[in-house]
């Protein structure tokens, strides 16, 4: 969002905005400083809903140093989640399908926490147990989503054209549709 209207405002002047190394920084600060921001009242509705974690282990000498653990909330993933796709949303590209995929790949891995969460925490469809997703559900998850991501760049993948440079130096080329770029 900022640079495309950083680049409307500026009518294609050159500036630091250009620069993914900059707005990467500036976008590590964003999310920092929004963190710090809504971590207090995210904190504050996870335990008022109760959302706290027991945690367990087979090993009872384990179990006796973490009980100091319990209740507290754990899915602190939300915020986590919630600031990269702010940041990401605010200063990045977003004319590049790439970052789309990397959105996608954001929020599709941080609903699978959160159904892995939920289901930890509320017991679920595992009766009493404490398991969230099991491990061949989690992969087939990742196997999907690897499966949209394959289909976007065999379709899209031409389309966009990624070259790393410093000043006017290429730094990396990169083959998109059997094609070097540089």
């Amino acid at each position: 969002m900022f640079f495309h209207f950083a680049r409307s405002w500026l009518h294609e002047q050159h500036y630091a905005y250009e620069n993914p190394l900059f707005r990467a920084v500036c976008a590590a600060v964003f999310c920092f400083v929004l963190v710090l921001i809504a971590a207090p009242p995210v904190i504050r509705r996870l335990l008022r809903a109760n959302l706290g974690d027991r945690p367990e282990f087979d090993c009872p000498p384990l179990n006796e140093i973490m009980k100091d653990k319990a209740g507290i909330p754990t899915m602190g993933g939300i915020l986590i989640v919630f600031a990269v796709l702010t940041g990401t949303l605010v200063w990045a590209d977003l004319s590049n399908m790439y970052i789309w995929m990397g959105l996608l790949c954001l929020v599709w891995l941080g609903a699978v926490g959160a159904v892995d969460d939920a289901l930890k925490l509320t017991g679920g469809r595992r009766g009493s147990s404490r398991q969230g997703l099991r491990m061949h559900e989690k992969l087939l998850f990742q196997i999907g989503l690897s499966v949209v991501l394959a289909s976007f760049i065999l379709s899209f993948g031409h389309r966009n054209v990624a070259v790393a440079t410093i000043g006017e130096q290429i730094v990396a080329v990169f083959r998109v549709g059997g094609q070097y770029y540089a």
